[in-house]
């Protein structure tokens, strides 16, 4: 394992024999993180972002809740490009994230 440091962050890094399924990543959270972003694990039942390109995906993932970029493709979703990210945090905070509450007065 290492561990990286600088003033005001801290990272670690382990090694792994494999790759590590995002479900084994999501369980060996704490329970305050509200969202994981990953890349790859086209394989994954989570929710996906597809941020398109000139080459295709095949196969295409399953679960994707939304596009990015101006890549071809047939799905019928939201799609955003790289200007409107916000649109995009928007779309994720209200389908993925639970909603907080209030305290009652």
């Amino acid at each position: 394992r290492v561990i990286v440091s600088s003033p005001g962050q801290m990272t670690s890094i382990q090694r792994t024999g494999s790759d590590t399924p995002l479900e084994e990543i999501v369980a060996s959270l704490e329970p305050s993180y509200d969202l994981l972003v990953a890349e790859g694990f086209k394989n994954s039942t989570s929710p996906k972002v597809m941020v398109l390109s000139s080459e295709p995906i095949s196969p295409s993932p399953h679960n994707v809740i939304a596009l990015v970029g101006r890549g071809e493709v047939k799905e019928n979703l939201p799609r955003y490009t790289f200007d409107q990210l916000d649109l995009l945090a928007d779309q994720i905070q209200g389908q993925l994230l639970p909603q907080k509450t209030s305290p009652s007065p």
